[in-house]
């Protein structure tokens, strides 16, 4: 049997120590270290519960947690900048800017995004993982009804039947890093403050010199990206205590002229859809219900990605 060296053990252990419930991530094509903030900034917050707001930039933290994070970058030697990304979401387009630590002497860099960030991709994480738990919720639908539910939901007219196909296999993988053998993850397990995660981040540059040697450290413990999911099971059973009533956003889809409905028999309906076929009309339910789903799921979504990270160390980006 392969003794393991003392300096391994001693550096796994060091790895351990300072990753004890932070919520990270890994992106490795860019040697970064994604750590997600619940506590987000009072203005981010009300905006994602709310959607109602007249700014179109969002900072991530809060104005004193952003001048804590200047003095431990001076104290530290460690360069401080900021990330910023485009998001649409209630039928507006914001920006919102996030810090980036970097050690200078390895290349490494820690940023802290807000828990709702999906690197490069346009929409929050809970649009889409909203539209693959309706597309598998109570037996399949179509994409096109799934993408336009959470459309509806969420505040965004650009979320379509393609961007729900180019997603569903790779972002079902999100369902893989939440534990099945219990209830969904609520609120009770809190997260370590923005006071506590700043100060393990020069810890966590001093300790975590590239991700290469951080992924060999703790091997299967942290991966970058799950596989691709081809198993609808994982997500029927992993978010089942997520009420069936969220599902409910579409009350009719009916072709639109004549409503009434014909019982005559008639041939097969050919497979290629007809030139002039009429697309169906959607018709949804009331505003108030909308918005009670939309803060709901979001409270579950925050949940099942915090839950993620902590647990695994692992979230899609």
């Amino acid at each position: 049997m392969r003794m393991i060296p003392q300096d391994i053990i001693e550096m796994q252990e060091s790895i351990a120590k300072v990753f004890c419930g932070i919520p990270a991530a890994l992106f490795s094509d860019r040697n970064c270290i994604y750590i997600l903030i619940k506590d987000i900034s009072e203005e981010l917050e009300n905006f994602i519960f709310t959607g109602m707001t007249e700014a179109v930039m969002f900072e991530t933290l809060s104005r004193e947690d952003m001048e804590a994070m200047a003095e431990c970058c001076k104290q530290h030697g460690l360069a401080l900048a900021y990330r910023s990304q485009r998001m649409e979401y209630m039928h507006r387009k914001v920006t919102v800017t996030y810090p980036q630590i970097s050690n200078n002497a390895t290349g490494m860099k820690v940023l802290l995004i807000p828990w709702f960030t999906l690197s490069d991709r346009p929409y929050p994480v809970f649009t889409y993982i909203y539209a693959i738990w309706h597309y598998n919720s109570g037996g399949k639908k179509s994409q096109r009804l799934s993408a336009a539910a959470a459309g509806k939901v969420f505040g965004i007219n650009t979320f379509n039947k393609s961007t729900v196909c180019r997603n569903i296999k790779a972002l079902e993988g999100l369902f893989e890093n939440v534990r099945i053998d219990r209830p969904m993850p609520d609120e009770t397990a809190k997260p370590p403050s923005n006071t506590d995660v700043i100060g393990h981040i020069p810890k966590i540059l001093q300790v975590c010199t590239s991700i290469e040697l951080l992924k060999e450290m703790l091997g299967d413990n942290i991966v970058q990206l799950p596989d691709c999911v081809n198993r609808t099971k994982t997500v029927k059973y992993t978010p089942s205590a997520i009420p069936q009533e969220y599902s409910k956003v579409i009350i009719e889809a009916m072709p639109a002229g004549n409503r009434r409905r014909d019982t005559r028999k008639r041939p097969a309906r050919p497979r290629k859809r007809p030139a002039n076929a009429v697309q169906r009309n959607l018709r949804f339910t009331d505003s108030a219900k909308i918005e009670h789903i939309r803060k709901a799921f979001i409270v579950i979504c925050r949940c099942i990605a915090m839950d993620s990270a902590t647990a695994y160390h692992k979230l899609l980006l």
